[in-house]
């Protein structure tokens, strides 16, 4: 499969990995637009399961910059109107990647960032691409 990005990725490890979670996809996290100059910010995906709320990124390669845009999505998601149910509910972030990266999931875990690598077979080709390696990490 060509050209798998980022949300095909997120899709199907949710569906595998949580199929009875209340999925949100592209919700916007932070105040509505009607406060002047905010910003609107959109995690790859959130969803609640068993009472808690995970917020989840996903780069197929590992990057710092996901721990900063996590911590930035769960600091604004108690103020997001359309979550005001769930704004007290428990909160997991979850960094997705499809390598491996020590530094990088050192990082995650000091922050309490759950790092998960997942690499499933549609995945290998655009691993070469982007990283001109196959079958190694």
């Amino acid at each position: 499969m060509s050209n798998v990005n980022e949300t095909y990725y997120v899709n199907v490890w949710v569906k595998q990995t949580h199929p009875n979670a209340l999925v949100y996809h592209r919700m916007r996290v932070g105040r509505g637009s009607s406060y002047t100059g905010v910003e609107r910010y959109y995690p790859d995906k959130i969803f609640i399961e068993d009472g808690v709320v995970y917020v989840l990124e996903a780069k197929i390669k590992p990057v710092s910059s996901a721990i900063g845009q996590l911590l930035l999505y769960n600091k604004l998601f108690p103020d997001t109107p359309e979550f005001f149910f769930a704004k007290d509910f428990p909160r997991k972030m979850i960094m997705l990647t499809a390598l491996n990266n020590d530094i990088i999931e050192g990082m995650a875990k000091d922050h309490n960032i759950e790092y998960i690598v997942w690499r499933p077979a549609f995945i290998e080709e655009e691993l070469a691409k982007r990283t001109g390696m196959t079958g190694r990490d």
